[in-house]
């Protein structure tokens, strides 16, 4: 397949979209419910995405929170975590 091809594809932007529709979701669920109260199957949910999708790129709730808001900075809009430290 030519470079041209490849670059012109829909799965990039597909793959780019469902990732900012899950770390809008992990985001919102860290804010409003913390880490304990974020799950995979709520996150799906929230985003519109199979679990599966979830899974085949984070194998835990774990990576897929250091992932999405540690290592890549959340979401384009909003690169600070808003989530009060919490005791439990």
């Amino acid at each position: 397949m030519s470079k041209a091809v490849q670059e012109d594809s829909p799965v990039p932007r597909r793959r780019a979209d469902t990732d900012a529709r899950v770390s809008a979701a992990v985001l919102e669920q860290l804010s409003s419910r913390g880490y304990q109260g974020l799950t995979i199957e709520g996150v799906a949910r929230q985003s519109g995405v199979a679990k599966t999708t979830i899974y085949r790129r984070w194998q835990s709730k774990a990576e897929m929170v250091f992932d999405l808001v540690i290592h890549r900075g959340g979401t384009e809009g909003d690169h600070r975590l808003r989530v009060p430290f919490r005791r439990h």
